[in-house]
């Protein structure tokens, strides 16, 4: 393709982009620059039509982006937008908002954030973690007969629970068993944990075993929930905003869609950035939308993060947004260690 229709392709795709409205010569002509005559313009939106990268839904309409369309722009015509210093600040803000010290937190906080400044359906995948570790184990005394009890893992994963237990303890026996659940528990895999070594910390604990039994299960649902690859959905009514999804069938596909996690699992990849357009998506239900993908790391294992939406989206604004956040993510997640 030579560098005038790119220039026009360039030009209609920003165009029906913002207006969502068919696109003609002379709205080229008027709108941009190009030093071209509207007659010029239309004879290359013609050439342009045949090859397959624009296409007219009715005889007396403009044209629109065609998959193939789309796909040259974001290959070769994008330009990547900055991002104004208030959407900068509005990360700043939410990001440091509150003290966010657990992968949950700032996996949520950042699927809001790109839902946000995107006006696109956002999905993080949180990374698959077969091997946690307990990093810390605590139990405090809330009142006669209840206990709390925290568990951290190394992975930033953390479950509170109360439990009820008959026998008073007193300061020492708190820390008694605090000293003993983490000189035993302290960096041990789930599979580490076996029946020589609940007998050895029942030793330990002497009159004060019982309580082991239901500390333990605690332990175990921490480190499980870390074999899970999580997802955090934002933004679901976003769709409903873009007025291609005023039609009622057409947003119920996408809803049911996006409430099936399989279909979201297979939509997200983890390359570096990734980019699939209409017909690209092997799933038939995302044949009419975008999928815009990138990853992040947590202690070395990847997590992947998604954008869904409709063929027309301000692609340079939306990869800039998730360049920026996959970033911030990555950071954030290292102060976890």
């Amino acid at each position: 393709m030579d560098q005038r229709k790119k220039k026009i392709l360039q030009a209609l795709v920003n165009s029906y982009i913002e207006s969502a409205e068919p696109v003609g010569s002379r709205t080229i002509a008027k709108k941009y620059d190009l030093g071209l005559s509207s007659a010029t313009i239309r004879n290359e939106l013609a050439d342009l039509e045949e090859m397959g990268y624009i296409e007219q839904i009715h005889t007396s309409s403009g044209r629109k982006p065609s998959y193939l369309g789309y796909r040259m722009y974001v290959n070769e015509l994008i330009t990547l937008e900055d991002l104004s210093e208030e959407e900068r600040e509005f990360i700043r803000k939410n990001f440091l908002n509150e003290a966010i010290s657990e992968v949950e937190s700032i996996l949520k906080t950042s699927a809001n954030i790109l839902s946000k400044l995107t006006n696109m359906t956002a999905i993080i995948k949180a990374p698959a973690i077969p091997k946690g570790k307990v990093k810390l184990i605590q139990i405090l005394g809330i009142e006669d007969g209840e206990i709390l009890v925290v568990c951290v893992t190394n992975m930033g994963a953390v479950k509170n629970k109360i439990l009820k237990f008959n026998k008073i303890l007193n300061k020492k026996d708190f820390e008694n068993i605090n000293k003993v659940l983490n000189t035993y528990l302290k960096d041990v895999e789930l599979s580490q944990i076996d029946d020589n070594l609940i007998s050895f910390m029942k030793f330990h604990m002497g009159d004060k075993h019982e309580l082991l039994t239901p500390i333990l299960n605690i332990i175990l649902d921490t480190l499980s929930e870390n074999e899970n690859e999580d997802l955090y959905v934002d933004g679901v009514t976003n769709i409903l905003n873009y007025p291609e999804y005023n039609d009622v069938e057409r947003a119920k596909k996408f809803l049911q869609l996006i409430s099936e996690k399989d279909s979201l699992n297979s939509l997200i990849t983890s390359d570096d950035l990734n980019v699939k357009i209409g017909d690209e998506n092997e799933i038939i239900d995302a044949k009419e939308l975008s999928v815009i993908s990138s990853k992040y790391s947590l202690n070395g294992v990847s997590g992947k993060v998604g954008l869904i939406g409709p063929t027309r989206i301000n692609y340079g604004k939306v990869i800039s947004v998730l360049k920026i956040i996959t970033n911030e993510l990555t950071e954030m997640l290292k102060t976890l260690k």
